[in-house]
């Protein structure tokens, strides 16, 4: 029997199965791909078929009852989804078409027919040209049939859209400090020491605030100092540079000053992982070489306290409390035994008269100003 005469019926029913292989293998490749897989190689099944993978795209069905051989070839698409409603029919219809080959098995000197289909992708990648071959082998002659068929895809089907990448959460809006209240910088020059530092620390925790902490190199070692200065950023105030000795840079080379400021920034990224970003000269000795080769601004101040000077707490407090106003930088030193009470004092004062106590960068922040390197800053006055 030649397929040139094969009924309408068959016909139908082989140009099916052609059209759901197209549909599904497009979206459905991987399923065909991981059912082939799960199916036990060259083991019948209940309904008397079997399949075995050939190579990686490459699928052979049997029919255990007439003989029949299905060759399928899926060639990659690159698909990554998995649409297994339609993948599902495109095995309903192999097992339409193999209980049709069931009840139509080769007759006399027939050999097992085989139906063989393949598809390719086009260069726009939305295009499937499928070429389709049957062919029916007998003694002494062998009968073919050759079409092709095209169906077009749109591009979310065949590329689906990525999931849109989820919005990030909002944060929250920054309220402290808050810029319509008053707010002073409280300073601290020559530290850190892990005593009366950690003191300072104290009462900012207690009362509320931050500050700033102009550290030198020489008191970077030891432990405790080194706690003292992790507990600095971990509460929120403040490190800034002093040099590593205490050296007068108006009066230093430009090596020496590049080597003062370099070693403190080092030291204390190393320590805490911030870098310092605010210098203070010692003795704000400053001249236009220092402001060209620094390459961080200058937190200078608007009240000395001469707490270095006077050593007298009552005096400390005292010159800060009757020249302060919003904005006001304050310096102290936290390597002298009499200025803690003073500071401890003023924390506590400062905060009950309303000021916000920030750090350098949080004041000017606050005010909407970007410190400029080699540039000097005394007070953030409105």
């Amino acid at each position: 029997m030649s397929l040139r005469y094969i009924s309408v019926t068959k016909i139908l029913v082989v140009t099916l199965l052609v059209f759901a292989l197209a549909v599904g293998s497009v979206v459905g490749l991987r399923f065909l791909h991981s059912n082939a897989l799960a199916l036990e190689p060259e083991q019948p099944q209940q309904d008397g078929r079997m399949v075995e993978q050939l190579d990686g795209t490459l699928y052979r069905y049997i029919d255990e009852q007439s003989g029949y051989l299905i060759n399928l070839s899926y060639p990659v698409l690159g698909v990554e989804e998995v649409d297994s409603v339609i993948s599902r029919r495109v095995f309903d219809t192999i097992n339409s078409f193999v209980s049709y080959a069931a009840e139509n098995p080769p007759k006399g000197d027939q050999t097992r027919p085989v139906l063989t289909l393949s598809h390719s992708m086009h260069e726009d990648d939305y295009v499937v040209y499928f070429d389709f071959t049957t062919q029916l082998t007998r003694t002494g002659s062998t009968d073919i049939e050759e079409g092709h068929f095209t169906l077009v895809f749109p591009p979310s089907l065949v590329h689906p859209e990525p999931e849109p990448e989820p919005e990030p959460e909002p944060q929250p809006e920054k309220t402290w400090p808050d810029p319509s209240k008053p707010m002073v910088a409280l300073t601290f020059d020559d530290g850190p020491n892990a005593t009366y530092t950690a003191a300072i620390l104290d009462a900012l925790k207690e009362y509320g605030g931050h500050a700033t902490f102009f550290v030198v190199g020489t008191r970077l070692g030891g432990e405790k100092n080194q706690a003292v200065l992790r507990r600095i950023v971990d509460e929120g105030s403040e490190i800034g540079n002093h040099t590593q000795s205490h050296k007068n840079l108006a009066k230093s080379s430009v090596d020496t000053i590049r080597d003062q400021i370099q070693y403190v920034n080092d030291r204390v990224t190393e320590i805490t992982g911030v870098t310092p970003t605010w210098l203070r000269p010692p003795y704000g000795a400053k001249n236009s070489q220092l402001s060209q080769v620094a390459g961080m601004p200058f937190a200078m101040w608007s009240i000395d306290t001469l707490d270095w000077k006077t050593k007298d707490a009552d005096k400390t407090y005292s010159t800060t409390m009757n020249s302060v106003k919003d904005g006001s930088i304050v310096l102290m030193h936290d390597i002298h035994k009499t200025t803690i009470p003073a500071a401890v004092k003023l924390i506590r004062d400062l905060n009950a008269k309303g000021y916000q106590l920030v750090t350098v960068s949080e004041l000017y922040e606050a005010r909407g100003i970007d410190p400029v390197d080699g540039k000097s800053y005394f007070s953030a006055y409105k």
